[in-house]
């Protein structure tokens, strides 16, 4: 499923997520999972729009994808579109 959740009037709040990166280790090596949502904060746009859940997968922000990409590249992709 594809959620757009606009931000309306909460742009001061935010989204309203935390998120956090999953990782494996596969034959002694770190394996980057992808960013999930870690919790849903009250009063933001994502708890307002109530469809976003806890261990949600984040596939993309603004037109850009977080698949198949280090979990540091996708931080840097989110931290510029909070930017924006």
């Amino acid at each position: 499923m594809t959620f757009d959740i606009p931000l309306n009037d909460t742009s001061s709040a935010g989204l309203g997520i935390t998120l956090k990166g999953k990782t494996s280790i596969v034959d002694g090596q770190s394996i980057d999972l992808g960013i999930f949502v870690k919790s849903i904060l009250t009063g933001g746009a994502a708890s307002r729009d109530n469809r976003l859940r806890p261990n949600d997968q984040i596939l993309v922000i603004n037109d850009s994808s977080l698949i198949n990409i280090s979990n540091l590249e996708a931080a840097t992709i989110l931290h510029e579109a909070v930017r924006r």
